[in-house]
């Protein structure tokens, strides 16, 4: 699903963690999507590694079946965290978790990313300018945009949607 900028983030409601297989791994059909802690990055200039293995801290895994997302989305690169702060309000709410795929680190059509930027992890929505340049938009019209070098942005991935539970 390509976001455009004119419309809202998909929702997709949590289902029931599945029971793992006699070697504790994912039933056949089912994706681990772990959700991470990775608001203690903030501020101290960390790039989060939201892989498994990686030094962000797992704080909640679901088992989903694949069928639930894209084709695309299928391969176990979404991750989730919790959105902080005000930025992106009324898109997204502060606490409110999101999925990310944390396999798309570059700059591709335009959309909702998360990413990291003058040592702190925000999520954006990037456009870009032309001479080598980004601008890094919040919903919250309190926010001004910035227009920063591409250089400076270290993508973590790009916000796919809504992890919420009903």
């Amino acid at each position: 699903m390509a976001l455009t900028g004119t419309e809202t983030l998909p929702a997709v409601s949590a289902p029931d963690p599945m029971d793992d297989d006699d070697e504790g791994e994912p039933r056949q059909g089912y994706l681990v999507l772990r959700e991470y802690d990775v608001a203690g990055a903030a501020g101290y200039g960390a790039f989060p590694n939201l892989s498994p293995g990686g030094e962000a801290r797992i704080v909640g895994e679901w088992r989903v079946p694949r069928s639930m997302l894209p084709a695309r989305y299928q391969g176990g690169t979404i991750a989730i965290v919790s959105v902080q702060g005000d930025s992106m309000v009324p898109e997204l709410m502060p606490e409110e978790r999101v999925m990310v795929d944390i396999s798309q680190t570059f700059m591709g059509p335009e959309g909702i990313y998360l990413l990291v930027f003058d040592d702190s992890l925000l999520v954006k929505r990037l456009q870009r300018v032309g001479n080598g340049k980004l601008r890094l938009v919040s919903k919250n019209p309190d926010f001004e945009p910035l227009i920063v070098p591409a250089s400076e942005v270290r993508i973590v991935g790009r916000i796919i949607g809504r992890w919420e539970w009903k």
